[in-house]
């Protein structure tokens, strides 16, 4: 089976010339072949290949042909030539013949949806002067998220889908130039597509967005509430090293400290922090569950796992949450200046290395 002779019909080739529209030619051949069992890809090997340069008009290249079987051993070719530009992605997908080679697509747009936020673009949260938060209503506001949609074909289910779906990042990542920080990135809206080949490569189209949030997935919320941790005084002074804490004269016994109750420093070589107390070693000695660094504490106090309810100086209870120190106690003198958030973390964090060869 072979082609027997293949002959440009030239009374059949015209083209379009026209201003700044695209300048077109059209050509059509007849090929004869031996046998009725040849096939397309007979045909196609006596013909130009895509992208060839017109014989008279170098600046038109071949874009597309169009083969009709006419008779058992006659075909006609109808091939299109022109020199509009072309798109990247058309261009690779006509020269790259394995899908799983070619570059990613990559889309960006943005995203906007309604939050009931805890503090403005300054950082300060939505409190009045006392230091109690602002109602809900007053507290509502649109966010614009930036969405990343990526498309790339792969040879294989790639193993990551069950690790990074809905996760954040937990470092830097990088997508086409564009550095977001850690926990500012979301993988979500996976899909996988069916199981498909082409030119005999097989692969599967994977999908995905990455929604980027301007601050961290990371939820921050006011430290408030209705109760507070019940401490006791352990006096002023005392020592850090690494989790230990020693404070002269003390007896840390008969004020009823426990393990499980919260040591509270003022003034330590980290600024003021609390922990979990892990044993009561001594009169005079804690063991801290984590470390708080080293050195001379100015103030400690041991705040109890009990917690008791806050009241007005007048003995009555608050109607709304007062505003607590990240400690556990009561913060004194409240505004939108010493306020303290908690963290949450609703989101796993993730490396996104194995995302690195999709988003470049």
């Amino acid at each position: 089976m072979a082609v027997v002779e293949a002959k440009r019909i030239r009374d059949g080739r015209g083209s379009t010339e026209g201003g700044v529209d695209p300048v077109t030619a059209r050509e059509v051949w007849r090929i004869t072949v031996d046998s009725p069992l040849d096939n397309r890809a007979t045909i196609l090997t006596a013909l130009p290949s895509i992208f060839a340069s017109h014989d008279s008009d170098p600046g038109l290249t071949l874009r597309s042909a169009t083969l009709d079987h006419t008779h058992k051993l006659v075909w006609l070719a109808t091939l299109e030539y022109s020199n509009a530009p072309l798109e990247d992605r058309t261009l690779e997908r006509l020269t790259q013949a394995n899908p799983t080679l070619r570059t990613p697509r990559i889309r960006w747009r943005t995203n906007t949806r309604q939050i009931v936020a805890t503090r403005d673009a300054d950082g300060r949260p939505y409190v009045n002067s006392a230091g109690d938060q602002l109602d809900a209503e007053a507290r509502l506001r649109d966010v614009t998220d930036i969405v990343v949609r990526v498309s790339k074909s792969v040879a294989d289910l790639p193993p990551w889908i069950l690790t990074l779906n809905n996760t954040m990042n937990a470092g830097p990542f990088t997508v086409r130039g564009v550095t977001f920080p850690a926990y500012t990135l979301l993988l979500r809206e996976l899909e996988i597509g069916d199981e498909s080949t082409e030119n005999d490569f097989p692969f599967v189209q994977v999908d995905f967005e990455l929604h980027y949030h301007y601050e961290s997935w990371i939820r921050f919320e006011l430290d408030r509430g209705y109760r507070r941790r019940k401490r006791f005084d352990t006096g002023t002074g005392g020592t850090l090293s690494g989790t230990t804490f020693t404070k002269a004269g003390e007896n840390f016994t008969s004020s009823g400290v426990a393990a499980g109750d919260i040591l509270v420093v003022w003034e330590t070589v980290t600024a003021k922090s609390c922990v979990v107390i892990a044993s009561v070693d001594s009169d005079t000695q804690l063991t801290l569950a984590t470390s708080l660094g080293s050195g001379t504490v100015s103030f400690a106090t041991a705040s109890a796992e009990k917690r008791v309810l806050l009241e007005n100086d007048d003995g009555t209870r608050p109607t709304d949450p007062v505003l607590l120190d990240g400690c556990g106690g009561e913060l004194v003198n409240p505004s939108d200046t010493n306020a303290v958030y908690l963290q949450f973390v609703d989101y796993a964090a993730a490396n996104y290395a194995a995302l690195n060869t999709l988003v470049q």
